[in-house]
């Protein structure tokens, strides 16, 4: 249930660097050698290596949170997955930018794009939701680019099954119903669109949990984690950097404390979360420069901060 968001996280930054040179398709063949390479190592790691793969497996298996989480997830993408288009904003850019990305297999060039009022939106989230819509060999399918949306927002939300414990099926039943309703709580426009701050707050606060949560995870996975929602966090919306600020300062004062407390040697590990953030959201904004790209709201931004 921890792992599936770090997952996403890590695919999406694929997409991110194959859409650059209008390779998003190449996604399978990275996925298969993958997966290959996988294979190899467990045929070839030794049986140590293998056994303590299967035993910690069959713990993730075994327990409560990984079905509902799974459960969960392939609910949310098959509820989401019957939608059409009908929200203006999803028809002004959110929509329209994943068809974009379906047909040129990548981001636009140069004066190209297809939402122009809307150019340097990031494309996070839109990745992701081409990854599910290509899965359909014969044209573009509105209902997966929703069910990816879904997914999006609920991979964030799942990592709250790992604190269930037991293995009632009753208590994983409730807990999941709780989870789809919860966006709902505070968030309106989801049930009619793809509105990306409900996706941004999901990854804000799981990075806000990830943050207070180190016990029982390697130092290095704790770091990935941290650094690759902030990563993402940054694009999915412009506003994401923000978002990410308030989150690093958050981690500044719990690194600090554990720095004073002689958990940590020194803050080496915490400039590199913190770098990841700005690699990714100012190689976006670097990109927008070279190609012109450049959003309505962006210039009036910047003409009210001038006057």
């Amino acid at each position: 249930a921890e792992v599936i968001p770090t997952g996403v996280c890590l695919l999406i930054f694929i997409l991110y660097g194959l859409a650059f040179w209008n390779r998003l398709s190449w996604i399978d063949g990275i996925g298969a050698a993958f997966l290959l390479l996988w294979l190899c190592w467990m045929a070839l790691g030794g049986k140590e290596k293998r056994k303590l793969f299967w035993a910690a497996a069959g713990r993730a298996v075994g327990g409560i949170s990984t079905p509902a989480a799974v459960i969960a997830l392939a609910g949310a993408a098959l509820l989401f997955s019957g939608r059409v288009t009908v929200w203006w904003d999803d028809l002004n850019f959110w929509a329209t930018d994943v068809k974009a990305l379906y047909g040129l297999d990548g981001f636009a060039a140069r004066y190209t794009n297809a939402a122009p009022e809307f150019g340097d939106y990031p494309p996070g989230l839109q990745l992701l939701k081409w990854w599910f819509v290509h899965w359909d060999g014969e044209g573009f399918s509105e209902g997966l680019m929703f069910a990816g949306y879904g997914f999006g927002v609920f991979a964030f939300l799942v990592p709250v099954f790992g604190k269930l414990k037991g293995k009632n099926p009753l208590v994983a039943a409730a807990a999941i119903l709780c989870l789809w309703a919860f966006p709902s709580v505070a968030e309106v426009f989801y049930c009619q669109g793809m509105c990306a701050d409900l996706a941004m707050a999901a990854v804000y606060g799981a990075f806000l949990a990830a943050v207070f949560d180190e016990k029982g995870h390697g130092k290095f996975f704790y770091r990935l984690r941290l650094a690759l929602y902030l990563g993402v966090l940054v694009l999915i919306k412009s506003v994401g950097f923000l978002w990410a600020a308030f989150g690093l300062a958050f981690l500044w004062i719990r690194f600090w404390g554990r720095v004073r407390r002689g958990e940590e040697k020194g803050i080496r590990p915490l400039l590199w979360i913190t770098a990841v953030p700005l690699l990714s959201g100012g190689s976006w904004l670097l990109f927008c420069l070279v190609m012109r790209r450049v959003a309505k709201l962006t210039g009036a931004a910047f003409s009210m901060a001038a006057g």
